[in-house]
């Protein structure tokens, strides 16, 4: 997608590769993901979703009906959210298509939740995506069990988070 990521400190946990990324600003284009690179990013899919709705071009996700089965749909989750974010989208039986942004244009508009909070309004690190108006996440319990701590990183790169009862 042409982003601009340097890694750090690869090391291993276990038997898992984990590094620090380096994430600059910068112009992406879409791509097109297909099984053989599915497999190797499952769980990454969602926050790629919305960096495809910040990129030029159109995305194309295909080979990855295992989202459709995790603890939930994340397809339609990830739908949703593109939907609520005014971003032009096309769910598929095995991913998505994503239209990203035109030249000039920008968007009026689990790990599904954490994704699309990486859109909101302003304190983005992606500005050209921001909506107007502040995303409220509701029903967001199940999110502590596969990532805890889910309200405060966002909060240590400056995103405004606030909880409350709706």
């Amino acid at each position: 997608m042409g982003g601009r990521i340097d890694i750090l400190n690869a090391r291993e946990n276990g038997a898992e590769p984990v590094a620090d990324l380096l994430i600059r600003a910068s112009s992406l284009q879409g791509v097109r993901v297909g099984r053989d690179l599915v497999s190797l990013g499952i769980d990454e899919l969602p926050v790629l979703f919305v960096a495809a709705a910040c990129a030029r071009g159109e995305t194309w996700v295909t080979g990855a009906e295992e989202l459709r089965v995790k603890e939930s749909d994340r397809i339609a989750a990830m739908s949703a959210g593109l939907t609520a974010l005014c971003v032009a989208h096309s769910p598929l039986p095995d991913g998505m298509r994503i239209e990203g942004r035109r030249e000039g244009e920008a968007f009026a508009a689990g790990r599904s939740i954490v994704s699309a909070t990486t859109a909101s309004p302003c304190h983005s690190p992606l500005p050209a995506c921001a909506r107007p108006a502040p995303i409220t996440v509701r029903n967001v319990a199940n999110v502590a069990t596969s990532f805890r701590g889910s309200c405060h990183w966002p909060q240590s790169v400056g995103l405004q988070i606030s909880q409350g009862a709706i």
